[in-house]
């Protein structure tokens, strides 16, 4: 984790590459809700997904986050044991999403949001940015090693306005974690593309 310049303490995660280049993290699981093609009008005004993850993609992740950044206890945006990855907020209304039973001791809901700091930084995409969803759903076979660096030219883009719920993606995110106004060490999943694998009229 790199430490970002501010007045607000947060650190971005980058790959141990020389030189280091934001971490990409890669996640999937059943699609909740989507908020993609116009921000949300209520709570906080910004795009995200929300996402249930499959019990072992869950427990990798945590697992992951705790080693690389050292904090046992984190707040996220999580709701109904789905996890928020969104674009960057527009304001800091307090967001309205109803609260759910937190799948793991790591995460914890936060009723808090990024600061103007945190969303000024270029790990997350404008409240207002197109989010690229990519229609993976009639591909016979995908190599993801090969499709994920060059997805604009892998894969399609998905035309048919929000994901349904309950479909399967994978999102693509960095990662920032910050303290909140609340003074908790908070994770923030910057959204940044989703693929479509599968969706229930399929």
């Amino acid at each position: 984790m790199r430490t970002v310049p501010g007045s607000n303490q947060r650190y971005n995660f980058y790959c141990a590459t020389n030189p280091p280049v934001p971490l990409i993290a890669v996640s999937c699981g059943w699609l909740e809700r989507s908020q993609l093609v116009a921000p949300s009008e209520t709570g906080v005004r910004q795009k995200y997904i929300t996402v249930i993850f499959h019990t072992q993609e869950w427990e990798r992740t945590v697992g992951f986050i705790r080693t690389a950044s050292g904090y046992p206890e984190l707040s996220a945006q999580l709701a109904r044991d789905a996890l928020q990855f969104s674009t960057k907020p527009q304001s800091s209304r307090t967001p309205t999403s109803p609260g759910g039973d937190v799948p793991s001791k790591m995460f914890a809901k936060s009723t808090q949001t990024a600061s103007s700091t945190v969303a000024g930084d270029n790990f997350s995409l404008a409240n207002d940015a197109t989010v690229p969803v990519y229609d993976a759903r009639k591909v016979k076979s995908l190599d993801f090693h090969a499709a994920l660096p060059n997805l604009s030219k892998t894969l399609p883009l998905y035309t048919g306005g929000e994901i349904p719920q309950g479909s399967f993606v994978m999102v693509g995110y960095t990662m920032t974690i910050y303290r909140a106004n609340n003074g908790n060490w908070t994770l923030g999943c910057n959204i940044q593309w989703v693929i479509l694998i599968g969706s229930p009229e399929d």
